[in-house]
């Protein structure tokens, strides 16, 4: 999926390659974003996550994303970067449509992702100047999962 997916930015023509991080997490991906009331035993209010599932979601993607930087002695970079994703979801029994235009949300998918890769690729997600993102259906071989590639941004 994500090498006819992702596209490479590279300097001018004579410069080195960009750096090009890939990662594959496997697992159902998770929507982050949608909040919910809760009531503390002392009758305080409070706003957590609508989603059960995506705390694992996140701490699974930030594992992977520690363990691929730490085997290549990368540090988190102050520089833009650019991000592409592609979500792979599970097929379900009779789709409505060919592609996965139901929920969730691709933007949620994407900010659960961004947030999980703070501080591994990169120090703030307000460093991702480009992204690019993607939702598929499973094929056969390929279970849920989402594939991710950092680079650096393209210069201007």
């Amino acid at each position: 999926y994500m090498r006819a997916h992702v596209t490479r930015f590279e300097g001018d023509p004579g410069s080195k390659p960009a750096d090009v991080y890939e990662i594959k997490v496997e697992g159902i991906p998770r929507p982050q974003g949608s909040k919910t009331l809760g009531m503390a035993k002392s009758g305080r209010v409070y706003m957590r996550e609508a989603n059960k599932y995506l705390y694992e979601w996140r701490k699974k993607v930030n594992l992977a994303a520690v363990l691929y930087c730490r085997s290549r002695g990368f540090r988190p970079t102050n520089r833009p970067v650019s991000l592409s994703v592609v979500f792979v979801l599970p097929r379900p029994g009779r789709p409505r449509y060919r592609e996965p235009g139901t929920k969730p949300d691709l933007s949620k998918l994407v900010r659960a992702v961004e947030d999980a890769l703070t501080g591994v690729f990169y120090r703030d997600d307000a460093l991702i100047v480009y992204t690019s993102s993607e939702k598929v259906y499973e094929k056969a071989g390929v279970q849920p999962c989402v594939f991710i590639c950092v680079t650096n941004a393209r210069p201007r």
